[in-house]
């Protein structure tokens, strides 16, 4: 059995939605080309998929650990319709993770001037807002579901109700001076909400 033949088959015995084909496809009909018109068991050797590997490297670390699962997936069913090996041995790309960095304090600065040709009441809540989140951590939807009652004064801090959070639990965050300003001159001028407790 040619490899490709295989291709073709396992394209045809698999009950796949348009886009998993599609991808199944294309990254098997990359790997067919790569290693060109030899057996299906030679193409389904540790020695060719790792080379394969290292190849779709080039591409980018998605594209070489999508080409691997789509691979694997095709060798654990070639394993099973005709007794070739599953490529257990063969190691999944590791994907970098970007690091998220913290603003430094010019950046910081940069965003708060950015509002300042806004009117005062939008300059006075966003300038609230964006304190409120760099000084508590807090997601923004929390801080979007907080109430008055949420913000306590002594020592400042915010209480973060289960049902906002993302993990429904919930928790205290400290507020910083800077922060506690900020909110309190927003507080000050803001027009009051009628269904605020």
């Amino acid at each position: 059995m040619m490899i490709c033949d295989a291709v073709t088959q396992f394209l045809a015995a698999k009950n796949l939605s348009a886009r998993s084909r599609s991808d199944y496809s294309w990254y098997l009909h990359r790997f067919t080309n790569y290693v060109g018109p030899i057996p299906l068991e030679d193409a389904l050797s540790l020695a060719c998929a790792t080379n394969w590997t290292t190849h779709l490297k080039q591409s980018g670390a998605h594209a070489a650990r999508n080409g691997v699962a789509y691979l694997k997936s095709f060798a654990s069913w070639c394993s099973v319709v005709y007794g070739t090996p599953r490529l257990e041995g063969l190691e999944y790309p590791k994907v970098p993770v970007p690091s998220r960095a913290a603003l430094t304090d010019d950046e910081v600065r940069q965003v708060f001037n950015a509002f300042e040709t806004m009117p005062t009441r939008d300059w006075l809540r966003t300038r609230a807002y964006i304190a409120l989140l760099l000084s508590t951590g807090l997601r923004r939807n929390e801080a979007r579901q907080l109430f008055l009652s949420d913000l306590v004064a002594a020592p400042p801090h915010v209480r973060v109700r289960a049902e906002t959070t993302k993990g429904r639990r919930g928790r205290v965050s400290r507020l910083s001076g800077a922060a506690v300003a900020l909110i309190r001159d927003y507080i000050v001028q803001r027009p009051p909400y009628k269904g605020e407790p």
